[in-house]
Order: structure tokens, then sequence, then C-alpha cells
């Protein structure tokens, strides 16, 4: 299992080719994580992410002391920016997500770019992996 410090920078690694900061955005909208989609029928109102711009809906469960994760966005930005979180931490070991900081955005060069809205739903969304890990 690669760590979140190697997943990180393979994730990185995967975008940063893209020299122009709008033309990575778009590439990480079309980004979807694969198999990690949440039905229609399955999105109720205990999922949804609070303090998103959008809706995201989110369920992080601990299975095997491992992240499960799946999601749903209404937004095709804020989809392909939680599938990146989502990459990174999908199977990712709890007690190793309780110390690990991403910079992931900021190495991006997409920090700049995103309202303040924007950046505290990301960061919602990070926040409810941390507690999946602390469970």
């Amino acid at each position: 299992m690669q760590t979140l410090v190697l997943k990180e920078a393979q994730l990185v690694e995967n975008y940063l080719f893209i020299e122009d900061r709008h033309e990575r955005l778009n590439a990480i909208m079309t980004h979807s994580a694969a198999g990690c989609h949440l039905p229609d029928q399955e999105r109720d109102a205990d999922l949804l992410v609070k303090g998103c711009s959008s809706q995201v809906w989110l369920e992080v469960k601990l299975v095997n002391e491992k992240l499960k994760i799946r999601f749903a966005a209404d937004s095709a930005m804020v989809k392909g920016l939680v599938a990146l979180l989502v990459d990174l931490y999908q199977g990712a070991a709890a007690s190793e997500v309780e110390t690990f900081k991403p910079t992931l955005f900021d190495q991006l060069e997409l920090t700049r770019m995103l309202s303040q809205t924007r950046l505290n739903g990301l960061a919602q969304v990070e926040a409810a992996f941390l507690r999946a890990a602390n469970i």
C-alpha cells in the first residue's frame, strides 16, 4: 500500500505537466474517482457536507482500519476536486490520515484559483476523512 505522501506526489505528477493552471483545472474537472460513485437513491441529508458551495454527498467508512469512500457532487468542478481527494485518501490507513497534512491543491497551484467558499468546502471534506479515521 502506498503512503499518502507517495500517493500525493503521484497525483501531483499526473497533473503538473499541464503548464496552464486553467487547463490543469479543466483536466481535474473531467476526472472522477472510479468506483466511488454514490447513487442518487443513497444521497440523503446525513451525507451532505456542510460548508460547501455546491452539494457534496460523502460516505466515509473505516473498513479494516482503512478509509473506504464514496461520493457525489452536483458541480463538475467540485466533483473533480473531491475525486482528487478521494483518490488520495481511498484505502489510506487511519493512523496515517490522522497525521497527514495534504498540500495537493497548493502544489497544483489551484488554491489561489478557488473561491474561499470552495476551499472551505474542500476542508470540510478533508475533515470528514479525519473524523472517519478517528472512529
